[in-house]
């Protein structure tokens, strides 16, 4: 009798569970009212009390707690307490009850707040993956505030999930922090409409998106007082006397500060004449003729591509270098060093045990690499160490041998390498800190502090800036002020894109202030892009232009900032009394042209600071448009 009183029980609880409770009554009915969406399946329970009770925990303290005053009645807390080794070690998840089919149309909802963090902002990685191989069908990474917010995710999945067979799971140990996780719910709309249709609601805001907020007038000083310079031109004629009727026009032809772009070197033919759209918008992003001040090779400049393993030759490579430099635009290094055996010559991890060979190896890289033919004197800037933090190969092997104590005492040689191979080289290290839930921002910060520590000498640091989530402008600035106080050098975005789920106008909107907030810092020296094309970017998702060179939304404020309203128009003026003209400018490449009478001058100069010109009759040189333009 007992056991058949159980076995009700049970089975009378089972089918309360399986009940569709109040929550999630009004959450299909929000769903209809603001989405227009109707149907779909429960994945997990549609209750909130079995949900609560199925979700698991590990690495932390897992408490149930009551909810008042919100749309749902419980949710599940997590308490980190002791930062385990890997983020994914601490944790909440539950798993699904019902089957998914591939291609199957899902949406995820839940809401979340952190109770307790650094800065009171928590952060997660959320995803949905098979129990069994935990590969992801989803996976985003978010700051999660104080206050509770709702989160909409859709998902269209990869493969077949049995009952119980896939889960959505909650990283958190990256931080001692407490959040809670509650109205958890999974719809599955099978195949019956589009993903497109279902909203997305993640990373939609972020501190200081108003238009009033503060900071952007703190910015705009900033840009005034630290981008731009004087030019003053005095026209003079064989005696030393003011050409009085002489006119100047001066025109920007490109910008001082980098920006710029990683590029796919392989697309570049050296000819201009070959019609080539990839090649073309590198010289003309907005029609007009204006492009990027620097790039940077996506690959071929990487150890590995370097020495073949990825296709092209040292030679091409090289060429492809100088012709850009000769047409105007800086190329940059990137990277001398990669420190894991994955990122290194196929073979450099057979030297692990042999240090003397290793070290040989590095350091007749770094010599090549720095005195190459087409190379030397044309890459002024190198990415020397390379996510230092995740690649810890080189380090370990050098690791608890005589003089390194922890292996990374390696880096400040290679360091010093490259300053007494070539002292001119400017030295960065670079890192995704800060954009990427995975990379631990305090390690990298005390491994630059090493560096210089060990004697060192880093030039600047490189924010990679695969951004998962949006970081604060006013956040970010203070990033830059902590580096640049660290190093004494410059800080630069190296690699932006946006890999989070906002909406296009939000993307638009943020990529713009990131640009301001950074061209604003007085030790920034510039902001590339990892490829600006759809095309050829490791994710489609490049910020400027789609698969067929239309100009996306994010590209719509590059354009405007960076060749409209941070570009100094074309400017005639008539010389004063003195034979004079002056004008305040941002910084870079103009084209000084002084008419005189029938007479007419061209010349090209770099302001890159207050700067007084004197022509005087005869004037000391003549150059084309051509060669402006960097044609030769």
């Amino acid at each position: 009798m007992k056991t058949l009183l159980a076995f009700q029980f049970l089975f009378l609880m089972g089918n309360v569970l399986a009940q569709e409770d109040s929550y999630h009554a009004s959450l299909k009915s929000k769903l209809q009212t603001q989405y227009g969406i109707t149907g779909g399946a429960w994945v997990f329970p549609p209750n909130e009390t079995a949900n609560t009770a199925n979700t698991s925990g590990s690495g932390g303290t897992r408490t149930l707690v009551q909810i008042n005053g919100q749309a749902f009645t419980k949710a599940t807390q997590l308490a980190i307490v002791t930062v385990p080794q890997n983020p994914w070690n601490a944790g909440m998840a539950l798993n699904t009850s019902q089957a998914i089919a591939a291609g199957d149309r899902l949406l995820l909802v839940f809401w979340a707040r952190t109770i307790s963090a650094p800065n009171q902002i928590g952060m997660g990685c959320f995803t949905f993956e098979n129990n069994k191989t935990y590969t992801k069908e989803l996976a985003f990474e978010q700051r999660v505030g104080p206050g509770w917010k709702q989160y909409l995710v859709p998902i269209q999945a990869k493969a077949s999930h049995p009952p119980g067979g896939a889960k959505f799971a909650l990283q958190l140990g990256v931080a001692a922090q407490t959040m809670q996780i509650g109205g958890l719910a999974l719809i599955n709309y099978q195949q019956s409409r589009p993903l497109s249709s279902l909203p997305t609601v993640s990373n939609d805001e972020y501190a200081g998106m108003e238009s009033d907020a503060p900071w952007r007038a703190a910015a705009a000083a900033r840009i005034e007082q630290y981008r731009k310079a004087n030019l003053g031109v005095v026209v003079l004629d064989k005696n030393s006397a003011p050409i009085t009727g002489a006119q100047v026009k001066l025109e920007m032809v490109r910008h001082d500060y980098a920006f710029g772009t990683a590029i796919n070197e392989g697309k570049i033919t050296g000819d201009k004449s070959q019609g080539n759209t990839y090649q073309e918008k590198l010289f003309n992003l907005d029609g007009k003729g204006h492009g990027f001040s620097e790039v940077v090779f996506e690959n071929g400049h990487k150890w590995a591509a370097w020495e073949g393993d990825w296709g092209g030759t040292k030679a091409k490579k090289a060429a492809t270098v100088k012709w850009l430099s000769d047409h105007g635009i800086r190329v940059r290094g990137h990277t001398l060093l990669w420190p894991g055996w994955k990122n290194s010559p196929k073979d450099l991890k057979n030297e692990a045990s042999n240090l003397p060979t290793l070290t040989k190896r590095i350091n007749a890289h770094l010599d090549e690499m720095l005195n190459f033919p087409g190379m030397k004197g044309v890459i002024k800037e190198w990415d020397v160490v390379n996510e230092p933090t995740g690649n810890v190969d080189i380090a370990n092997a050098f690791k608890g041998t005589p003089g390194y104590v922890t292996g990374r005492e390696v880096y400040a040689e290679i360091f010093n390498r490259v300053l007494q191979i070539d002292p001119s080289v400017k030295k960065y290290m670079n890192e995704a800190h800060l954009s990427n839930f995975y990379v631990n921002s305090d390690f990298f910060r005390a491994i630059v502090k090493e560096v210089g520590a060990k004697g060192g000498k880093i030039d600047g640091v490189g924010f990679q800036a695969h951004f998962r989530y949006m970081i604060p402008p006013e956040e970010l600035y203070a990033h830059f002020e902590d580096y640049h106080k660290i190093t004494g050098g410059t800080v630069k975005i190296t690699e932006y894109d946006n890999k989070t789920l906002a909406p296009a106008a939000l993307e638009a909107a943020y990529f713009r202030d990131l640009l301001t907030i950074t061209f604003s810092h007085p030790y920034s020296d510039g902001f590339i892009m990892w490829g600006f094309w759809d095309g050829a970017h490791y994710a489609k998702r490049a910020p400027l232009f789609d698969l067929n060179w239309n100009l996306k939304p994010a590209g719509k404020p590059f354009i405007d900032l960076v060749f409209n309203q941070w570009w100094t128009p074309a400017t005639t003026l008539k010389v004063d009394s003195e034979g004079k003209v002056a004008l305040r400018g941002f910084k870079g490449v103009y084209k000084v042209t002084i008419q005189t009478g029938t007479e007419e001058f061209v010349d090209t100069v770099n302001l890159t600071s207050d700067s007084a010109l004197i022509y005087k009759q005869p004037f000391a040189r003549k150059s084309g448009v051509a060669e402006i333009n960097g044609q030769p």
